[in-house]
């Protein structure tokens, strides 16, 4: 019993304390700023007024209360916008710090902000007081050119003030360390330089300098360095250390040197042929720098940049963050080439001395006794260059010993430093490495020992990007040019595993019409508007930013068909008060509205006009007032429409058909019905003449309407197929065994892999002068007017018909040959046989092709490594493998990326 009670005690207690904590009134909630207040208030610094906008801007746009993210963003504010600090309006700096934050607002979501703060919304910062700063830095205790050792008072010294000038002159900003380390090769390099006399040894030392410097940086300093530039700080004419005479000569400030003859101007690009690869190998990427990490991010503002009188850039950002793998799109002929040229030979003012860059593009000299994996050895020139110098030092240790003039403790020093060297550098796997590069790139064991000379200009290109790769490890950028434009499909896959995986820290910068390619390396996208003449930038992969395009112009589109209804409604409420002018019925209030509203039409100059009203009457308008109807975009009330997305409507047309993208193909007369066969093969054999047979009892057929992808490795037999199905009889491919038939009336047009050779050999005619010189009356090209139609078919109308075919881009010129196989007009061909037809297109253009090719009217057979191409345009896959050819047909779509799917795993 007691117990009970004791449990029945405990139970009341929980029971009162409970009820004592339920009467207890709740803790007051910690106090929080409100959404779309200022954090700052008031703004002191400019920081703080930076930190408002950024706050205000994403609290609008996100609808929540945001409490991070702003000091980050001003750091990237403060990189972007380097003038932003020293501009002497504080109003001139608010409106440049809005402007970054909306623009880092649509990098970062995809998207512009929807209602963007102006300047005045987010308020005003109090005068800053004299001698109060924005931030708080540290002290200089230098400022640049000014020397170290003030006075110079022993010969180290000296060229440490020596060394320190030089490096600040060329890199623009103050140098604190690498002065030690360059004294010790400088009396590596220089024996007995402290035995000298002090100006002997000094003018020794400037030029080692110079020689480093350009060692270094793979290019001699711009200004020569001498004696009076540094100083002396004690006498170079006494015989030893003494006393200093006399404080060092004031540096000269390079900005204030008399310059020479005018160059270039801004980033402009005048002589082309000093850009393609005159400066590869030592001078661009191999030759690494001691001590020194990789460049870091690279922030180029108010860039213009012009190749031929054409302005391509006009005060664009360039930003360049370190690490990042940068997918470079723009229509043929934005510049997307020139661009690459001028980071390449760092044309553009601002980027750094030191960078080191390497730049794919063009295919090697070939050469009878230098093979392949010599050629990609050889191009780490670093490694190249210590192995002779060990080599040369080695030498003088076992024959040397008794001179007089050779220092044997120098020696081992400098041998020791070498043989470090080489091991941080990985020198003795090079040769592993290099043939694991070309292996993947599909050289085969003969190809790799083989000479250079013995391939042909497609794998001469694979060869310079394997150099590339071999060195990547120490290359500050990549920069690559359509990398997969003759690479087959494997080897496509493998490069791209290899950027992906194995190129940690290095920045990339790849132009590619292969949209699976770039979404499969890519960490954002680059994008050249020819239009506005500047760069754009989106964090994500290909897609992501195709898909936010596709939205941004459907919300363009929509608020286009909002204002066309706008202008039909304002339309007929004029054309009502028009027709009611001389009524007795008329409304006079709305009359005067009309006047009203043309006025304000014609006031914004969108008024294409009409015919005269006069309007009459008491309290109406005066007598002789014009009405004037027309066409344009405008609201009911009279005023222009603004689209917010700042797209006009009209671009929103040209995505949808644009006249310089398209590829229309000619239409003739039916070779037959859609299952007509064109081309049939029934356990046919193929191979060249006076050799073994190649390809094994194929059985296939070409329709009328086949979509059809021949793939397979290199050497497998691809070519071969292609020739016969162009050419059955006079391609030196034999059929043998089996039947073969070809429809007697089908004609057959072929685009080779390197199409646009065929147009490049006349480089001063214009396209239209090329159709009518090559193919004249005969084929429907006698008249310039026939040559402009067809070529405007292929994206090639306007002013570009008339421009020498050497100054068109690759992607025109590649149109220019689709032009030029589609022909003859009258008699357009039946099938299209197309070998690498992608090759030099951008990827809208490659969409492009792909709507002419839906819409072409015959058969496709096309051979190529881009895998969304083919996925879009085919059927029907040909599996071309160890001599035989596997055939599958796929009414469904979904049925035709599967079995290619499962091919490019097979591969993987």
């Amino acid at each position: 019993m007691e117990e009970e009670k004791k449990k029945k005690k405990k139970v009341v207690k929980k029971k009162k304390a409970t009820e004592e904590k339920k009467e207890e009134p709740a803790a007051p909630p910690p106090p929080t700023r409100e959404r779309l207040a200022p954090v700052h208030n008031p703004a002191a610094t400019l920081f703080d007024w930076f930190v408002n906008a950024f706050t205000l801007l994403h609290e609008r746009e996100k609808g929540e209360l945001v409490t991070s993210g702003a000091m980050p963003a001003w750091g990237r504010c403060r990189r972007a916008c380097p003038t932003l600090m020293t501009m002497p309006d504080p109003a001139e700096q608010r409106a440049e710090a809005l402007k970054w934050v909306v623009t880092d607002f649509t990098d970062s979501t995809g998207s512009p902000p929807q209602n963007p703060p102006t300047v005045d919304e987010v308020g005003v910062p109090l005068p800053k007081a004299d001698d109060e700063e924005d931030e708080p830095e540290e002290t200089a205790q230098r400022k640049r050119l000014d020397p170290v050792h003030d006075p110079a008072t022993t010969l180290q010294e000296w060229f440490v003030n020596a060394y320190t000038l030089l490096a600040e002159r060329e890199n623009n900003e103050v140098v604190t360390s690498g002065a030690t380390a360059a004294w010790g090769r400088c009396k590596r390099a220089v024996a007995g330089l402290q035995s000298l006399g002090l100006r002997e040894a000094a003018e020794e030392a400037l030029t080692f300098l110079a020689s480093d410097f350009e060692d270094r940086h793979g290019m001699p300093p711009r200004e020569e360095l001498t004696l009076d530039d540094v100083g002396g700080g004690f006498d170079l004419d006494g015989g030893g250390d003494t006393s200093p005479k006399h404080a060092p000569s004031a540096h000269k400030d390079p900005t204030k040197v008399p310059k020479g003859p005018k160059g270039p101007t801004r980033g402009e690009l005048l002589v082309d042929s000093e850009v393609w690869g005159a400066r590869r190998g030592a001078a661009d990427c191999a030759e690494a720098r001691e001590n020194v990490g990789r460049v870091g991010d690279l922030f180029l503002a108010g860039v213009t940049l012009g190749w031929d009188q054409h302005e391509l850039l006009s005060k664009a950002d360039l930003r360049i963050l370190a690490g990042h793998r940068y997918g470079l799109s723009g229509r043929n002929g934005t510049g997307k080439t020139t661009l690459m040229k001028a980071i390449a030979t760092r044309a553009l003012p601002g980027l750094p001395r030191h960078l080191r860059v390497c730049y794919v593009q063009q295919e090697l000299a070939a050469s009878e006794s230098e093979s392949c994996l010599r050629a990609v050895m050889q191009f780490d020139t670093e490694r190249e260059t210590l192995l002779k110098e060990q080599a040369k030092l080695e030498e003088a240790e076992k024959g040397e010993e008794t001179a007089e003039d050779y220092d044997h403790a120098a020696g081992a020093d400098r041998l020791a430093n070498i043989h470090e060297r080489l091991v941080e550098i990985s020198s003795h796997d090079a040769e592993d490495r290099a043939r694991q590069v070309l292996s993947g790139l599909k050289f085969t064991k003969k190809m790799i020992e083989g000479p250079t000379a013995s391939l042909s200009g497609g794998w001469r290109q694979r060869l310079a990007l394997a150099q590339a790769l071999f060195i990547r490890e120490r290359l500050d950028v990549l920069l690559l040019d359509e990398p997969t434009n003759h690479l087959d499909l494997s080897a496509v896959m493998w490069l791209e595993k290899l950027i992906r995986t194995d190129c940690e820290g290095l920045t990339v910068v790849c132009v590619s019409h292969d949209t699976a390619f770039l979404d499969g390396i890519i960490t954002d996208v680059m994008h050249l508007d020819g239009t506005a003449k500047k760069v754009e930038y989106f964090a994500g992969d290909h897609t992501a930013w195709l898909a936010m395009r596709e939205e941004k112009a459907r919300r363009n589109e929509a608020q286009m068909q909002a204002a066309k209804k706008q202008q039909e409604k304002a339309m007929a409420f004029l054309d009502k008060q028009k027709a009611e002018q001389y009524s007795s019925k008329r409304d006079n209030k709305k009359q005067k509205q009309a006047i009203e509203r043309v006025k304000k039409m014609e006031k914004a100059s969108i008024m294409t006009g009409g015919a005269p009203v006069n309007q009459n009457g008491r309290g109406g308008a005066k007598p002789g007032t014009q009405l004037t109807v027309g066409g344009g975009l405008f609201r009911e009330d009279g005023k222009k429409y603004k689209l917010s997305s700042g797209d006009m409507p009209e671009k929103v047309e040209q995505l949808r058909n644009d006249p310089e993208l398209r590829f229309r193909f000619p239409i003739g007369a039916p070779v037959g019905k859609d299952l007509t066969p064109i081309i049939t093969y029934d356990n046919v054999n193929l191979g060249y003449t006076g050799h073994p047979v190649l390809l094994k009892k194929i059985t296939a057929c070409v329709r009328a309407k086949s979509r059809i992808a021949i793939v397979g490795l290199n050497g497998m037999g691809k070519t071969t197929l292609l020739k016969h199905l162009v050419q059955a009889g006079n391609s030196g491919v034999e059929a043998s065994g089996g039947n073969f038939s070809r429809h007697s009336g089908a004609r057959v047009a072929y685009i080779a892999q390197h199409h646009i050779d065929a147009v490049s050999a006349f480089k001063t005619l214009s396209a239209s002068e090329y159709l009518i010189k090559a193919f004249g009356k005969e084929m429907g090209m006698g008249t310039e007017n026939e040559s402009r139609k067809h070529l405007g078919s292929f994206g090639m109308g306007g002013a570009v018909a008339t421009r020498p075919i050497q100054t068109l881009s690759g992607g025109q010129k590649a149109r220019l040959a689709f032009a030029a196989a589609s022909l003859p007009i009258d008699t357009p061909p039946h099938m299209l046989v197309l070998d690498e037809p992608t090759n030099h297109l951008d990827a809208e253009a490659t969409q492009a092709l792909q709507v002419g090719l839906q819409d072409f009217q015959g058969a496709v057979v096309l051979v190529s490594h881009n895998r969304r191409f083919i996925t879009s345009c085919c059927s029907d896959l040909w599996v071309v493998h160890k001599g035989a050819v596997t055939v599958s047909h796929h009414s469904e779509g979904w049925q035709f990326e599967e079995a290619f799917n499962n091919y490019c795993n097979t591969l993987a």
